[in-house]
C-alpha cells in the first residue's frame, strides 16, 4: 500500500512505498514520488499512473534477478554505487579523539605512505586494493556481474579514486585543513561541498516541480509525467551539475527511438523505455513524431534545466537549442480541419438542433467558443459568468486565473472581445440554450 503524506516544508503530496524483499538489495531506499498536487484529492488520483511506474520499475528489478546472462552495471548504476561507498566510507575515516604531536605525526605518515601506495595501484590501474570490497557490493545488491565485466573494473576503478581521497580527507585533517574538498574531480562530482550525495537529475525533477507547479495547470502535469520517466531513466542518478552537451544528446538518441504512444501499447508494458525502443524497432512500430519530440519532451526538459540553472544547480542548459529536423515544412502543415470539414461538422447535430444538448449547452456552445477564439478547451470549460463582461462597451471573455481556475502559461491570461459570429448563433438558437456570453453582457 502507498503512504501519501507531505514532505517536511512543502505545500505538495508525495506517495512513498517500500520495495518488495526480493528486489530491495537491487532498488535504492524506497520508492518515492511527489504527485505535483497540493489537494489530497487531485494527489490521490495521481495514485494509479504513480502505481504503473512502481509496478514497471519492480518487474525490471525481478527480470534482472531472473535473468541468468550477465549484464553489465550502466554508467548511472557505476556511479550511484561508487557515491554510496564514499559517503558511507566518510563516516569511518574521521580523527577521533585528541591526539598528541607524536600520536598525529605517526598517523600522519602512516595516511601519507597508504596515499602513496594507493596512486601508484592507480597510475598501474590495479585495483587490487578494492577488488574483494567492489564484488561485495555487487553481490550484497544481488547483481549478476562477472568477474572479467567491464563495468565492474570501472567501478573498482571509482572505488580505488574514492579511497585515496578518503585517507586524503584524513591527511588534510591531521595537518589542519577541516574543509578538504577531493582534489580527484571524479570523486568530487559524486559528492556536494558538505560531502553528502551530489544532486542528482531525480532531485531536480522534484525540487522544480515542488517550487513551480502550483502555477501549472493539470494538462502541464499530465505533459510532464513521460518526461520525467524519460530523464530518470536516462540520467536520474547522475549528479544535475555533471550533465553535459554528450548526455543531452544520449538522451534524444533514445527519445528519437521510442515508439508513438508507448504508454498504450500492451506489448511494451511493463518494458523500460530502452527495451520498449528494441521492442519498438523489431516491431516496426511507428516512433515519436519530430514535432512532438520538440514541443512535448525536449520544450520541457529545456525548462527544468533553465531552472537549474537560475537555481544555481548548474552552469547552464545542456538541452539549450537541441531540436529533431521536422521533414515537413511549417507552410505544408494542414490544418487539423479543412473549411469544408468544418462546414460539415457545424451542419450536424447538436447545432442544427440545440435543444438536444439537454442540460450540457457547454456541448453547443464549447466547440463554437474554440472554433471562433481559438480558445483552450480548459479555458474554456472553466469560465464563468463572472468572467464576461463589458469592456468599452464590448462583450469580452476575461481568461484569468483565480480560485480552482489555472491557466497554461502566462501569457494565457488575457482579454478577448466576443465574436460577432456567437451573438447571430445566438439569436439563432433556442432560448432554452442561450449563449451564456451575451446573457452576461446584457444584464
Amino acid at each position: 500500500m502507498f503512504k501519501i503524506s507531505k514532505r517536511k516544508g512543502s505545500s505538495l503530496w508525495q506517495v512513498r512505498k517500500r520495495w518488495p524483499t526480493d528486489v530491495a538489495p537491487l532498488l535504492k531506499g524506497e520508492f518515492t514520488r511527489s504527485t505535483g498536487e497540493s489537494d489530497r484529492k487531485l494527489a490521490e488520483a495521481k495514485l494509479p499512473i504513480i502505481s504503473a511506474e512502481h509496478v514497471a520499475m519492480v518487474e525490471d528489478a525481478r527480470r534482472r534477478l531472473a535473468d541468468n546472462r550477465f549484464r553489465d552495471l550502466s554508467e548511472a548504476e557505476i556511479r550511484r554505487l561508487a557515491t554510496e561507498f564514499y559517503t558511507e566510507a566518510l563516516r569511518h575515516y574521521q580523527i577521533r579523539g585528541p591526539l598528541d604531536r607524536t600520536q598525529r605525526d605517526e598517523l600522519l605518515e602512516a595516511t601519507d605512505k597508504t596515499i602513496e601506495t594507493l596512486e601508484d595501484h592507480l597510475a598501474r590501474r590495479d585495483v587490487a586494493p578494492v577488488a574483494a570490497l567492489t564484488r561485495n557490493m555487487v553481490e550484497r545488491k544481488g547483481l549478476p556481474i562477472p568477474e572479467d565485466s567491464g563495468s565492474l573494473a570501472h567501478l573498482a576503478m571509482m572505488n580505488l579514486r574514492a579511497m585515496i581521497e578518503l585517507h586524503r580527507g584524513v591527511a588534510a585533517r591531521l595537518r589542519g585543513v577541516e574543509d578538504y574538498r577531493p582534489a580527484d574531480a571524479t570523486v568530487a562530482g559524486l559528492v556536494d561541498a558538505a560531502g553528502k550525495p551530489a544532486r542528482t537529475v531525480n532531485d531536480l525533477i522534484e525540487a522544480f516541480e515542488e517550487a513551480e507547479s502550483e502555477r501549472w495547470a493539470p494538462s502541464t502535469l499530465r505533459a510532464k509525467e513521460p518526461v520525467n520517466r524519460l530523464l530518470r531513466e536516462t540520467i536520474g542518478e547522475r549528479p544535475a551539475a555533471e550533465i553535459g552537451r554528450t548526455e543531452a544528446r544520449e538522451v534524444l538518441s533514445l527519445l528519437r527511438r521510442l515508439p508513438a504512444g508507448l504508454g498504450k501499447l500492451k506489448q511494451l508494458r511493463g518494458l523500460s523505455l530502452r527495451d520498449a525502443a528494441d521492442r519498438g524497432e523489431k516491431l516496426g512500430l511507428a516512433v515519436i513524431a519530430p514535432a512532438t519530440v520538440n514541443r512535448a519532451y525536449l520544450a520541457h526538459i529545456s525548462a527544468l534545466f533553465n531552472w537549474a540553472h537560475q537555481e544555481e544547480w548548474t552552469s547552464g542548459n545542456p538541452f539549450r537549442g537541441l531540436a529533431v529536423a521536422d521533414p515537413v515544412a511549417p507552410e505544408d502543415k494542414r490544418d487539423p480541419f479543412t473549411p469544408a470539414q468544418l462546414k460539415t461538422i457545424f451542419a450536424a447535430k447538436p447545432w442544427t438542433a440545440p435543444g438536444g444538448v439537454g442540460e450540457k449547452p457547454i456541448r453547443f456552445w464549447g466547440p463554437l467558443m474554440a472554433l471562433f477564439h481559438g480558445m483552450r478547451r480548459g479555458e474554456i470549460a472553466q469560465l464563468h459568468l463572472v468572467d464576461i463582461d463589458e469592456v468599452d462597451g464590448v462583450p469580452s471573455i476575461r481568461i484569468r486565473p483565480g480560485g480552482s481556475k489555472r491557466l497554461k502559461t502566462r501569457n494565457a491570461r488575457r482579454t478577448l472581445p466576443v465574436h460577432p459570429e456567437l451573438s447571430l448563433f445566438n439569436e439563432s438558437s433556442s432560448s432554452d440554450h442561450h449563449c451564456i456570453i451575451c446573457t452576461r453582457s446584457s444584464q
